[in-house]
C-alpha cells in the first residue's frame, strides 16, 4: 500500500481535579491522588523518563510518582491525542494543530510551525525525526525535530495516537490505524503494511529496551506481541482500558477511563495481574 507520510497547547484555564472541592486552597496545577481529569475520551498515555502523561478531550495531566497527578497547562480542551519526545522538547498533536513544551511537559504552547492542517490525530518521533498524521491530509514527516514538515503520503487519515519511531532506523515506524489494525512502515512513511493486532487500533507501544515486545489497544481490547507484531495474544485488561505504554523498567501500563477520570494500572507479568501505578 503506497503512502505519503507526514507526522506531529494553548495555555488556558486549569483542569479541575477530584478532591479540589474538599480543598478550597487548591489552585492551578493542584495535585490530586489517583485520578486525572481528561474528559469523556481518553486518548493517550506517554512516558518520558520518570514522568507519565495521560491526555484526552478535556485536558492532560502528568505524574512523577504513583497516585499523584498535576494538570498540564495549555492543553485544556485541545483533545490531545498523541505525543512525541524529540530534541529536548515534547510535542503534542490535537485539535488546532501541534503544541510544544520546553519544560518537560508542564506547560505547552502552540508550536511555531507552518502546517497545512489544523487537526493532528497521530504523532511520534525520535532524535530529530517526527511523524505527524492528520485526517485532513494524511502523513507528514519532519527531519528537524518538528520545525518544518514535508508531506509523504495521503495515508494516515485514520491514524490515531502515538506513532513509534525506531531510534536506530527512523525510516521504520509503527502506528495505530483506527481504520484497520497496527501498521508499519520501513521507508519513512511512504508505504505501510498491516502488522495485525486489534481492529480499530487506537494505541500501540513497545518496550523501550525490547522492541519485539509490544502492546496495542483497539476494538478487540488489549493485545500483546513478543515477536515484533508477527503474532498477537489478547490479554485481560483493567476495565475501561483505552491506551497502553511501557515504562523505562519495562512494566506494561494500561490507562483506564472511568467517567471523565483517567487512572494508570501496571503489570509486571504480561497482564496476568494489575496494580495501581
Amino acid at each position: 500500500m503506497a503512502v505519503l507520510v507526514t507526522v506531529g497547547v494553548v495555555v488556558a484555564g486549569v483542569a479541575s481535579w477530584r478532591g479540589r472541592d474538599q480543598d478550597p486552597a487548591s489552585g492551578p496545577g493542584a495535585v490530586a491522588a489517583g485520578e486525572a481529569l481528561v474528559g469523556g475520551d481518553l486518548h493517550a498515555v506517554m512516558v518520558a523518563g520518570d514522568r507519565r502523561f495521560v491526555s484526552g478531550h478535556a485536558g492532560a495531566a502528568y505524574s512523577d510518582g504513583a497516585g499523584a497527578w498535576t494538570a498540564v497547562r495549555g492543553l485544556e480542551g485541545k483533545d490531545a491525542m498523541a505525543w512525541a519526545s524529540v530534541a529536548g522538547r515534547i510535542l503534542v498533536g490535537g485539535h488546532e494543530g501541534l503544541y510544544v513544551s520546553t519544560d518537560t511537559g508542564a506547560t505547552f504552547a502552540a508550536a511555531p510551525v507552518d502546517l497545512p492542517v489544523t487537526d493532528v490525530h497521530s504523532l511520534g518521533g525520535t532524535g530529530s525525526t517526527v511523524y505527524l498524521a492528520s485526517p485532513q491530509a494524511g502523513m507528514f514527516v519532519s527531519t528537524d525535530a518538528g520545525k518544518t514538515f514535508i508531506q509523504r503520503s495521503v495515508v494516515g487519515r485514520s491514524f490515531m495516537g502515538t506513532i513509534l519511531v525506531d531510534a536506530i532506523n527512523p525510516d521504520h515506524a509503527i502506528a495505530p490505524d483506527m481504520g484497520g489494525t497496527v501498521v508499519e512502515t520501513r521507508d519513512g512513511g511512504r508505504n505501510w503494511q498491516s502488522l495485525g493486532g486489534p481492529r480499530g487500533a487506537m494505541s500501540v507501544a513497545w518496550d523501550p529496551d525490547d522492541h519485539a515486545r509490544m502492546a496495542a489497544v483497539g476494538a478487540d481490547g488489549l493485545m500483546v506481541s513478543t515477536d515484533a507484531g508477527r503474532s498477537w495474544q489478547k490479554i485481560d485488561a483493567p476495565a475501561g482500558t483505552a491506551a497502553a505504554a511501557f515504562d523505562k523498567q519495562g512494566r506494561l501500563l494500561a490507562a483506564t477511563l472511568t467517567g471523565d477520570r483517567a487512572q494508570l494500572q501496571s503489570s509486571t507479568d504480561s497482564g496476568s495481574t494489575w496494580t495501581a501505578a
